[in-house]
């Protein structure tokens, strides 16, 4: 649980940015928690390979013309 951070009087103001501030940083650190989390379970990603009909990277490469002339 975030307690916000009291001064010697209430200043609603005060209350409300040291709760947003809290919560913020509790956000960014479990966004870079996550990130790092991702990176390192990850493993290498693999090169494209090419496509039989069209010789790239993949089937949607082309123009539209391109692949109906190859359909037909």
């Amino acid at each position: 649980m975030l307690v916000p951070v009291f001064i010697a009087e209430f200043d609603p103001v005060w209350y409300v940015a040291s709760t947003l501030l809290s919560v913020t940083a509790a956000g960014a650190a479990v966004t870079v928690w996550a990130a790092v989390r991702a990176v390192s379970r990850s493993g290498p990603v693999p090169a494209p390979v090419a496509h039989r009909s069209t010789g790239s990277a993949g089937p949607h490469h082309g123009s539209v013309a391109q692949r109906r002339r190859e359909a037909a």
